[in-house]
This record gives C-alpha cells, structure tokens and sequence, in this order.
C-alpha cells in the first residue's frame, strides 16, 4: 500500500542521510508513480494548448482516443513521468504537422483529424489523407 511505502522510504532517508541534513528539510513528499492514464490526462491539457496555438492559423486539431493513446505510450516512461510526452508530442505531431504547412498543406485552415493507422499516425483534412508516419 501507499501508506507502506512512504513508511519505508522515510526509514531508508535515515538511513541514508544524516540527520542534519534531514532537520534542514521541512517536509518530505513521497509521489505515486505516473500511470499510463495520467499521462493521457497530460496528453490532453498539452493538445488543447497545441490548439490555442493552431487557431490563430485557422487550423484545428482533433486527435482520436488511438492517436492519443499511441502518443501517450510513446511519451510514457514510469523512471521519467511525464517528461518524455513533451517530445513524443513534438516529434510524432508538431515536427510533422509543421513540416506539411511549410509544403503548403492545410493551407485552407479547417478541421484536421490526427488518426492512428499501421502504428503511424494518420492526419486527414476534408480534401483527403496525408500518411505522414
């Protein structure tokens, strides 16, 4: 159980640490480990201030509960919580999604889904679909 553990990790910082160093702390905190759904609660807060960014060029993302749980996996890590999703946003969604707009795709602002398709995403806009994975 929780309560345990944290009962244990303070057992083990006397151990480790003196207790002068201890005194100097005001307070120790024992954190439960991300979990998958956590980090698709992330995901979520992250892709809607994508959003706010991309309706200033007109554009509006709409990512599918797969795409979103795809990118959640690749940016979940239980040693690094939720610091890996930063990139996997980044390198799965905005790089891509980046690259099509300077190549003069979604010119037309609108909708653009963000699918999973073959472990890739897929990003489809009303004249058609793009594989970009």
């Amino acid at each position: 159980s929780y309560d345990k553990m944290q009962k244990e990790l303070k057992q083990d910082l006397k151990k480790t640490f003196n207790p002068e160093f201890l005194n100097r702390l005001s307070e120790t905190v024992v954190f439960r480990p991300l979990e998958l759904e956590n980090i698709v609660s992330i995901l979520d807060v992250q892709l809607n201030a994508l959003n706010e960014q991309l309706i200033q060029q007109g554009l509006t993302l709409d990512v599918t509960p797969d795409a979103k749980r795809w990118l959640a996996e690749k940016g979940f890590d239980p040693h690094f919580g939720a610091r890996p999703l930063k990139r996997a946003i980044q390198k799965h969604l905005e790089d891509i999604l980046s690259d099509e707009m300077l190549k003069g795709r979604f010119a037309n602002g609108g909708l653009i889904e963000v699918s999973l398709q073959d472990d890739s995403l897929v990003f489809v806009e009303k004249s058609g679909a793009l594989n970009v994975g």
